[in-house]
């Protein structure tokens, strides 16, 4: 009975809680019951709580380098595809360490149009991102506003180039 509670609050707590919390919703249930022998029975069991992900930070916001201005202003829509790319960066916690995802994604038809993955959080991780979204689309002749975490890193002040004979200047690497 006291077993099957046990599983039961462990369960309902998506297996996050431990003695302590297992113990204080017993007594709340109005089981009389110590915490070790909670303890005991989880350890009898094979139940142990499973601690939450810690925040893993991907922005650095503390740097004196020119900050883009905000082109978008928040609209988000567009009425031609390739006149407007947002991306963005995050952290995929693996069983063999961390990967950092950066993708870019095309307004207009809500589609990725390039990404890239790495171990390493650095300019090349955005590079090849914009490259692959350069190697499967053709901006717009209008003009492209390409904006998002990732441009910190594209946008860097530094000898630039033209790349793939399109008009979009990139920092040489």
């Amino acid at each position: 009975m006291l077993s099957q509670q046990i599983k039961q609050i462990h369960q309902a707590s998506r297996e996050t809680y431990g003695s302590p919390r297992i113990h204080a919703s017993l007594v709340a249930k109005g089981f009389q019951v110590g915490r070790q022998r909670v303890v005991r029975l989880m350890t009898h069991l094979g139940i142990c709580a499973c601690p939450k992900r810690q925040f893993k930070a991907t922005t650095d916001s503390k740097h004196d380098l020119p900050i883009a201005e905000n082109v978008l202003n928040r609209d988000f829509t567009t009425t031609d595809p390739d006149r407007g790319w947002v991306a963005d960066i995050t952290y995929i916690p693996t069983a063999q360490g961390g990967l950092y995802l950066a993708v870019i994604i095309d307004l207009f038809s809500r589609r990725v149009v390039g990404w890239s993955m790495a171990e390493h959080l650095r300019t090349q991780l955005v590079l090849t991102a914009l490259e692959a979204a350069l190697g499967q689309r053709i901006p717009s002749p209008t003009g492209l506003v390409f904006t998002g975490i990732l441009t910190a890193a594209v946008s860097m002040p530094v000898k630039t180039t033209k790349m793939h004979s399109r008009k979009l200047a990139l920092p040489v690497v």
